[in-house]
């Protein structure tokens, strides 16, 4: 007699009593496609994150007391500008992920 099959996903199935998150050999198309998912949701994570701590350092660096203040007005607008890049990044980076994980 041959072991219940569960439906899956995607036109895959797995035997009832392989453990979770076992499927045949090759996963298919989708499951590469979720791993790629997974992979740029982290380096894009990890981009946006440098990005931060780059912004960190620059404001630390705004805080000398020989810059002008038109100076550091130009220069803390810029730094608003990257910082709010960089969170928009890890955000969309985290949000990939997340998918990445969850249709994996």
């Amino acid at each position: 007699m041959p072991p219940a099959m569960l439906i899956v996903g995607a036109g895959r199935t797995r035997s009832a009593t392989a453990p979770l998150g076992s499927f045949p050999q090759g996963g298919g198309a989708l499951w590469r496609g979720m791993n790629i998912l997974v992979a740029l949701g982290i380096l894009v994570t990890v981009t946006g994150i440098a990005g931060i701590l780059w912004c960190l350092g620059m404001a630390v660096r705004l805080r000398r007391p020989d810059m002008e203040e038109e100076q550091a007005t130009a220069m803390l607008r810029r730094l608003v500008l990257f910082h709010m890049i960089a969170i928009g990044a890890a955000f969309i980076g985290l949000g990939l992920l997340v998918v990445g994980l969850l249709l994996r």
